[in-house]
């Protein structure tokens, strides 16, 4: 037997060396490393000795950066966290250290303010600099750079909070002022190629595009108020950035009119929002804004309220308004920087020279027909025709008499070019038994569908919002 076992272990043992040597031809050899981890661990060494970043050195041998061919990266290392510190920071992990970790290499010299710099995980770290002061998501670096190979390393007191916009300094209010001018810009350029193109057939526009021009307009409207609504909290605290705030209220308050007359809801803190909720809003702006403020926020609430066909407070704002003396009409309808009610928005509009004008979305134009429109609605028609004849005399045409039919396109046309014109049509479908008015003669227009727009169907999704009729 023991014979026997020595035998077959002497054939065996070919055939396991020949399974080891297969295993061993066929094993994966040790990947190579990545130059996002030579660097890592180059970076490692250089800081192993400094006993105040010891705790984020530990966690910078764990991560795993095989996938990042970089050999030029930003580290930003944090010190011990004290119990002081961990009350505002996270605790730093092998995930949040990688929010500390920028692609590319910046000298201090190389943060200005202003700059975005992306960090390994994707996210962006924004910096902001005053003088020699530099800051990163808002923590400041303490000290100079430590030049590593291509790479540099800061040492920052704080683990870095994932934020998706730039922290605000009182210094940094001129460029805020500067992006949301450029917002407010997009937006008056979006509003006049729509109406243009709703109202006219501009740019070859049918009706048969609506989904898509209204997909356009939707979401640059929304960026705005999301844009909107994350500088004002920004900014909230800052006694110097009353007047910014004040500005970025108001033309929110623009843009959800617009966006509610065009669509029978705006969005505000991330949710959809009807009229209630505008009054209610713009209540509070007409009893805390300054004179010239609360009056344009009056005028827009009477906007919504007349596309609500809420007829008694339309009419009853816009009478406070007039009555005020505050009201200045120009005497020709293609004159409108006399009547601007809010800032008008540059270079929107195409002149007979080929330049650019503005265009102004809030007009005293626009109190005295929807004044005139409200009292149509309630069926004073007398007072109608007088507000209306205010209006048309203003500019060079004549009073109007109670037997005569009124033909509103004329007034609508006193509107051309303010972004707000097409509402109207909407607004009128509840009195065309009174007044004389045609519609957009534009192909493809269908009054059964076409008088609110298309809400695209991300926003039906994401806001539960229902369609609006007719789509």
């Amino acid at each position: 037997m023991k014979k026997t076992f020595s035998l077959m272990w002497f054939i065996a043992i070919p055939f396991m060396l020949s399974i080891v040597s297969c295993n061993k031809d066929n094993a994966p050899e040790n990947p190579p490393v990545s130059k996002g981890d030579e660097t890592v661990q180059n970076i490692v060494q250089a800081l192993e000795d400094n006993e105040e970043v010891s705790g984020f050195v530990e966690v910078l041998k764990k991560i795993n950066l095989s996938d990042i061919n970089e050999d030029k990266l930003t580290v930003f290392a944090v010190k011990n966290l004290t119990a002081a510190k961990t009350s505002r920071s996270t605790m730093l992990d092998s995930v949040s250290i990688k929010r500390h970790i920028a692609v590319g290499s910046y000298s201090k010299s190389q943060l200005t303010d202003g700059l975005v710099l992306k960090s390994v995980n994707d996210e962006n770290l924004y910096i902001s600099r005053t003088g020699d002061d530099v800051a990163v998501n808002g923590v400041e670096i303490e000290g100079e750079e430590i030049a590593v190979g291509n790479s540099f390393v800061y040492v920052v007191p704080e683990v870095f909070e994932s934020i998706d916009t730039p922290i605000i300094r009182e210094d940094s209010l001129i460029a805020v002022r500067d992006l949301w001018n450029y917002e407010m810009k997009t937006f008056a350029d979006q509003s006049f190629t729509l109406e243009a193109s709703l109202t006219t057939g501009q740019y070859g526009t049918t009706f048969n595009e609506i989904t898509t021009l209204s997909e356009r307009y939707w979401n640059t409207a929304l960026n705005a108020i999301r844009n909107g609504e994350k500088y004002l909290a920004q900014i909230a605290d800052m006694e110097s950035a009353k007047g910014l705030s004040d500005t970025i209220t108001l033309d929110l308050a623009l843009v959800k009119a617009q966006m509610f007359a065009y669509y029978g809801t705006y969005i505000s803190d991330n949710r959809a929002c009807k009229m209630d909720d505008y009054e209610a809003w713009c209540n509070k702006l007409i009893a805390e804004l300054p004179t010239a403020m609360s009056n344009a926020s009056s005028l827009l609430l009477a906007k919504a309220s007349l596309c609500n066909a809420k007829y008694d407070e339309a009419k009853n704002l816009c009478k406070k308004l007039i009555a005020s003396g505050m009201l200045k009409l120009s005497d020709s309808p293609y004159i409108y920087e006399p009547e601007n009610l809010w800032r008008g928005y540059d270079d929107i509009i195409m002149s007979g020279d080929g330049g650019l004008t503005p265009m102004y979305p809030l007009l005293s134009r626009e109190a005295y027909l929807i004044e005139g429109l409200a009292e149509y609605g309630l069926g004073n028609t007398s007072e109608a025709i007088e507000t209306l004849s205010i209006l048309n005399t203003a500019y060079q045409g004549d009073a109007i008499s109670e037997d005569e039919s009124i033909n509103i396109n004329t007034f609508l046309f006193y509107m051309r070019s303010t972004g707000g014109m097409y509402p109207y049509y909407r607004i009128l479908t509840n009195m065309n038994n009174i007044l004389d008015f045609s519609y957009p003669e534009v192909e493809g227009f269908d009054e059964s569908k076409h008088l609110l727009l298309p809400i695209p169907e991300s926003a039906l999704r994401e806001f539960a919002i229902e369609q609006n009729p007719g789509y």
